[in-house]
């Protein structure tokens, strides 16, 4: 375990039974349906828990968006992620007014503009979620903690902050309160069927939810997952895929004498699109195929805990066990149990726990638990008491993909937070007589959090980009470093597409504090934003949070690589509106091919002798100049 020194940690961890009697959510929920500008339009209000009031924060997070877009058809590619686009995304802000009808809030201005675009299509449900402030500074939990369940367009979330340091006395969980599994098919019998990838009957088991909300019935039921959705069982009588989050769900079994697997596929992995401005819950596992009454339900998926303090400890301790459980866990399929039982659930994957705290300070008299797991995926199970009447039946459901623990803290020493990484296990056919039809749980692949022995390449404390005359000055810090072969410095102007600026080498392996600096010389005019992405010698990324720059000053295009081998790249104001012209160092003007690409002009270098070269350039503003390039082959 780390002692000393701030940390980030994304952690796949296990899920642990806990008892959920008694605990009351602390949240108001509405589904937003509008936004222009600051104000936002709201409906589905439940202020049971919490009411929106002026002057008080608010989340805005994108639940779901049109992440699958064309992938709807019904082929092989049903449920693949065309872009991420909004989904995950959320930030906090200040309510300055809000209008009511009948005691319900039907719009809230806020006090600034949003950071992110939000979508509000067919396909997409966007949240607004207070965030309650408790404490003067410091404040203890009195009762346990609960999400309220996500119901398709609300729920889902435990958000607060508090000042000063946070006791967390009681558990706070989320679990099983993210995407809903689907529910088993309605009794039909027909041939296997692996082909069926998606359909509008009931036939077939519903697929799970995911970041993609299911608008039309043609997209809710049969195999195929629906982005992170578990797919449903098809014919006849398969098991549902589990859920998808940081790893993928497991597919299920397939079927009664089927010959080729028609179980629910699993979950697709959301974690490459992960940030700290874009979290997810799990995915809900798919429901089995039935034709006996016996179809297994898909577990939900883990919701979301969003913890803001400046130190959270755990003493006094007054649980049985002197255990304490933050948790956003997916829960079990549904098993199949009967005479001639049908498809079992698959598992929902883990949600999201997101610490944002300076100090960990738990006592060992009362260890702490951070927990989203996948769920196992249901068992069939023949209650068939006389062995020469056992039939093969339907398969067992996927287990649910893993979630995420993030935590960037200072660990007191001697402290006792722990996480531990599983995945949901497949649920089997007959289990305790060893057939066959087994669910499959994909692989454990995720990072321990806390005191376990993986970590993340970098412990990132911080990444800034800020405005300086006509440059852009970023800077980040390292407390730790592990196999950290480099940094990339990257820049968009809408969050989707992603322009390197700078690369800077990693240290490899640092156990002290690391400062790095770079410059953008030719930053965007207008807003653009800043984030780092980390690649370690494995070539697995992660990525830092997102910086935004309001660069208003007049600024020259960019020439890179410097020097180039085979192109070079002209980007900034106006890129794709320059003429340029290129030049040996005699003054003989040189031919290139040239072509444009989204936010750039590429010159073809491949053609020129290794020397220096001068571009000049003009742009429609009346600006122009020239730049020093070197080619070198």
């Amino acid at each position: 375990m780390k002692r000393s020194g701030p940390f980030l940690l994304l952690a796949i961890v296990l899920f642990v039974q806990h008892n959920a009697l008694g605990q009351n959510p602390v949240n108001g929920h509405a589904q937003v349906t509008g936004i222009v500008g600051t104000t936002i339009t709201v409906t589905n209000v439940n202020e049971t828990y919490d009411t929106f009031e002026d002057g008080e924060e608010v989340i805005v997070m994108q639940m779901q968006d049109n992440v699958a877009n064309g992938n709807t058809a019904n082929n092989s590619l049903f449920g693949d992620i065309s872009g991420i686009l909004n989904a995950g995304r959320w930030e906090v802000k200040v309510i300055a007014s809000h209008t009511e009808s009948f005691g319900s809030p039907v719009t809230v201005t806020l006090t600034t503009a949003l950071a992110f675009p939000y979508s509000t299509c067919a396909q997409c449900r966007v949240q607004l979620i207070t965030r309650p402030t408790f404490g003067a500074p410091n404040w203890s939990t009195t009762s346990p903690i609960n999400a309220l369940a996500w119901n398709g367009s609300i729920g889902g979330i435990v958000a607060f902050r508090v000042p000063g340091t946070l006791t967390v006395a009681h558990d706070i969980l989320a679990n099983g309160k993210g995407f809903r599994g689907g529910v088993p098919s309605a009794n039909f019998t027909g041939a296997c069927n692996a082909s069926l990838y998606t359909s509008p009957s009931t036939n077939y088991g519903e697929k799970g939810e995911s970041v993609h909300y299911m608008n039309t019935a043609a997209v809710r039921y049969a195999r195929n997952k629906l982005v992170s959705g578990g797919g449903g069982g098809s014919t006849n009588n398969a098991g549902g895929g589990g859920g998808g989050y940081v790893t993928q769900g497991g597919n299920a079994g397939g079927g009664y004498n089927c010959v080729t697997n028609a179980g629910g596929t699993g979950g697709l992995i959301l974690f490459p699109y992960v940030s700290f401005s874009r979290y997810f819950m799990g995915g809900g596992g798919g429901g089995g195929q039935a034709n006996n009454s016996a179809g297994g339900v898909g577990g939900a998926g883990g919701g979301m805990i969003l913890i803001k303090a400046n130190t959270l400890q755990t003493l006094p301790c007054p649980l049985v066990g002197n255990i304490v459980r933050i948790m956003a866990s997916g829960v079990d399929g549904a098993n199949s149990v009967g005479l001639t039982p049908d498809g079992a659930g698959g598992g929902g994957a883990g949600g999201t726990v997101y610490l944002d705290v300076a100090l960990l300070d738990v006592e060992p008299a009362c260890p702490l638990i951070c927990a989203a797991n996948g769920g196992n995926g249901g068992s069939v199970v023949n209650t068939n008491a006389s062995p020469g009447n056992w039939v093969d039946t339907g398969g067992g459901g996927g287990g649910g993909g893993q979630g995420m623990v993030a935590c960037g803290a200072a660990v007191a020493p001697g402290g006792n937070a722990t996480t531990s990484t599983q995945s949901g296990v497949g649920g089997v056919n007959d289990p305790g007589n060893g057939r066959a039809q087994t669910g499959f749980g994909m692989p454990n692949s995720g990072v321990q959090g806390f005191g376990g022995t993986i970590t993340l390449p970098i412990e990132l404390l911080f990444f800034s980009a800020k405005p300086e005359g006509q440059t852009v000055q970023l800077a980040w810090a390292t407390a730790s470093e592990e196999n950290n072969r480099l940094f990339r410095v990257q820049r968009s102007v809408n969050l989707e597409n992603w322009t390197t600026v700078t690369e800077r080498p990693g240290a490899g392996w640092s156990s002290s504090m690391l400062e790095y600096s770079a410059v953008d010389l030719f930053p965007l005019s207008g807003t653009s934003y800043y984030r780092l992405e980390q690649e370690d010698q494995d070539g697995a990324r992660t990525y830092s949070n997102i910086a935004p720059v309001d660069f208003a000053g007049r600024v020259v295009p960019l020439a890179f690589p410097q020097p180039a081998d085979g192109e070079i790249n002209l980007v900034g104001p106006n890129a794709l509106s320059l003429s340029f012209s290129m030049f040996d160092l005699a003054g003989r003007e040189v031919a290139v091919r040239s072509e444009k690409r989204e936010d750039r002009i590429t010159l073809d270098t491949r053609s020129l002798s290794s020397g220096t070269y001068l571009v000049r350039w003009s742009s429609v503003d009346g600006t122009s100049g020239s730049m020093p390039v070197v080619v070198v082959h």
